[in-house]
């Protein structure tokens, strides 16, 4: 597939590719990276739960308990190895559009191309970058309101001891919309990274092109 992509020779149309292949390839990309998504997500929920109750509780002057610590960093290394496992597969999943004769074998010559290629990398990677952050937008909405809703519970009931509490139902709903959010953002970020694998296949036709002509000038 990246054989098909050289020469796309603008930041805009390496972009384009990259967020035409989450377009294109949703379904495929949902089934593949959702389940790791999910986990991480569930797993991100809980610990800025945790993490929000002990910031307020600190503080209003209030104690800490040691098990809310624990649980606390717990939570955020269990985080930190669900992202780690998500993007090692979603390295997989874009490695497998790539052939192998197109692994570096000399990480001199890698470091000479990404500092060759260094504009390009920057503006291509800023204007992806702005695209997610415009679609995660939407997704973050939802969120912001979930959670301003959850953090004004806690700081009510820590501060001002107030009794009324949202429903139990309430925590479950806002649980389960920050979660989808969070996986949806997560899956949009796949469009960044798919951006820079068309990138890279750009870099590797001017590479291409640059050794042909040394080639015929040498002839």
């Amino acid at each position: 597939m990246i054989d098909n992509l050289y020469k796309q020779r603008s930041y805009a149309r390496c972009v384009g590719e990259g967020f035409g292949f989450l377009a294109d390839n949703l379904k495929m990309v949902t089934k593949v990276m959702g389940p790791y998504f999910l986990i991480a997500s569930v797993l991100l929920v809980m610990y800025n739960a945790v993490n929000t109750h002990i910031n307020v509780s600190d503080l209003a002057g209030k104690e800490v308990a040691t098990e809310e610590v624990v649980a606390d960093i717990t939570l955020l290394l269990m985080v930190v190895a669900a992202y780690c496992l998500a993007y090692r597969r979603m390295y997989i999943m874009l490695k497998r559009l790539c052939s192998t004769s197109e692994k570096p074998n000399n990480i001199n010559k890698v470091y000479k191309i990404f500092f060759g290629h260094l504009g390009k990398i920057t503006g291509t990677s800023l204007l992806a970058l702005f695209g997610v952050i415009v679609m995660s937008a939407v997704m973050y909405l939802p969120f912001v309101i979930a959670t301003n809703t959850y953090l004004g519970s806690v700081e009510a009931e820590v501060n001002f001891g107030d009794t009324i509490q949202i429903p139990t139902y309430g925590y479950v709903m806002m649980f389960v919309v920050c979660t989808l959010c969070y996986t949806v953002i997560n899956l949009f970020s796949v469009a960044f990274f798919a951006t820079l694998l068309f990138l890279y296949g750009d870099m590797k036709g001017d590479i291409k092109e640059q050794e042909n002509e040394k080639t015929a000038f040498n002839r």
